[in-house]
C-alpha cells in the first residue's frame, strides 16, 4: 500500500510517496516537537501532513493534528475541541 504524504516548509513544498521517514521528521522538526511525538507514540506512519510557515509547524495525524509554536515553544493541538496544551 503506497501511500502518499505532503510537506510543505515556507516555500518548499512536498509530496512523498510511500509515507514519510523517521529520518525526515528528525531532520526537519524542532526537538521538541519531535520528543513530543515519541511520547505519545506517533511514528513517521502515523504522520500525513507536515507544515511549516513563519510562526509555526503543523503535524497533521490521522484523526488530529499537532502545532508547535515557534516563537513560544509551545505544542497545542488547534481544534476547538482540544483547545488544551499538550505542554
Amino acid at each position: 500500500m503506497s501511500t502518499k504524504i505532503q510537506l510543505s516548509f515556507g516555500v518548499r513544498q512536498y509530496a512523498i510517496a510511500d509515507g514519510c521517514t523517521d529520518n525526515l521528521l528528525f531532520n526537519e522538526l524542532p526537538m521538541a516537537l519531535y520528543s513530543y511525538l515519541q511520547e505519545i507514540e506517533v511514528t513517521a506512519d502515523g504522520v500525513y501532513t507536515l507544515r511549516r510557515d513563519d510562526t509555526s509547524y503543523q503535524v497533521g495525524l490521522f484523526n488530529s493534528s499537532v502545532v508547535y509554536d515557534i516563537g513560544s515553544g509551545r505544542i497545542y493541538y488547534p481544534s476547538a475541541e482540544q483547545d488544551q496544551s499538550a505542554r
